[in-house]
């Protein structure tokens, strides 16, 4: 393993298999061998011992995700790589585990999936406004004066209803090239004397993925607009690109670029464009620790 040469850990390890299938490390290494040298029955059968005496073993059953959806298992796959992003993991590894479940969500044969969701909460928010609770305040450059906050100025307590929905499409053009675009709205109302924080924002989003083997090259596109008060706040513009890679042996690389322009509407000096760029690579160990590194560089300018 340590040669990067699955073929002769696989030639190594399988004759033991008689002998030590159900020591849960031995089944580890002969699964990654046997799925990385595309003896993939073999893989199956090793990981699903490894996970059974492993069952919180994280690394494990990437493994056997990745396993099934080399076999074309999509739904273990799907159930396996859903388990493993609902623990704690390097967030390095998260877009690993999307990208397969991307490729999962284009299926074969149906080539567009619909999804959607509408949901409403209610309930009483101490401080709609987000602002102090005291009654008054001291100000240090005027040598300490302490002065009366008006009630406005306050935090205002106030009953609330929330309602939110959304509603996303993808798309398979071919067995490699997907498209998805979706769309989200939420619209929060106070009650009261706070009617004047009632809120709301919508997000339209588009994207593109081009799955490759062991590649995922992606590309999106979301704007979020949000308004307060029945007046436009804030705009957002989002462009991202990203590439992610299965490398075997429990390793997993994964690259990223983000560019975001933020406006402020009526307060120019508000206004941020942001640059983001970063890099991963992760490790999965038999112990069943993860090991990540990885570099993220963010620049904001006016």
């Amino acid at each position: 393993m340590r040669t990067k040469s699955p073929d002769a850990a696989y030639a190594v390890l399988a004759p033991l298999e008689s002998r030590l299938a159900g020591d849960s490390e031995y089944d580890y290494l002969l699964g990654i061998a046997a799925a990385d040298s595309r003896h993939l029955e073999v893989a199956e059968r090793a990981l699903k011992r490894s996970a059974a005496a492993r069952p919180d073993d994280g690394p494990t059953h990437l493994e056997l995700a990745r396993t099934y959806f080399l076999l074309g298992q999509r739904e273990n796959a799907r159930r396996e790589f859903e388990s493993v992003a609902a623990g704690e993991v390097p967030e390095g590894v998260r877009p690993v585990i999307q990208a397969y479940l991307n490729a999962i969500n284009a299926p074969v044969g149906v080539r567009t999936a619909w999804s959607g969701y509408v949901q409403g909460n209610f309930g009483r928010d101490t401080n709609a406004n987000n602002a102090t609770i005291n009654s008054s305040i001291a100000i240090p450059s005027l040598g300490g004066l302490v002065f009366v906050l008006d009630g406005n100025a306050r935090g205002t307590p106030a009953n609330f209803g929330d309602v939110s929905g959304g509603l996303s499409v993808r798309h398979a053009l071919t067995e490699n090239l997907v498209v998805s675009g979706g769309a989200d709205v939420d619209i929060r109302r106070y009650g009261g004397n706070a009617r004047g924080f009632d809120q709301g924002s919508y997000m339209f989003q588009l994207g593109a993925n081009w799955l490759s083997g062991p590649n995922n090259f992606g590309l999106q596109y979301a704007n979020q607009h949000m308004w307060l008060d029945a007046e436009s706040y804030r705009n957002l513009n989002g462009f991202t690109a990203q590439w992610t890679r299965d490398l075997g042996d429990s390793l997993q690389a994964a690259a990223f670029a983000q560019y975001t322009p933020l406006r402020y509407m009526g307060t120019d000096v508000r206004d941020v464009n942001r640059a983001l760029g970063g890099a991963s690579l992760v490790k999965g160990f038999t112990s069943g620790v993860w090991r990540a590194g990885g570099l993220c560089v963010d620049v904001c300018g006016t």
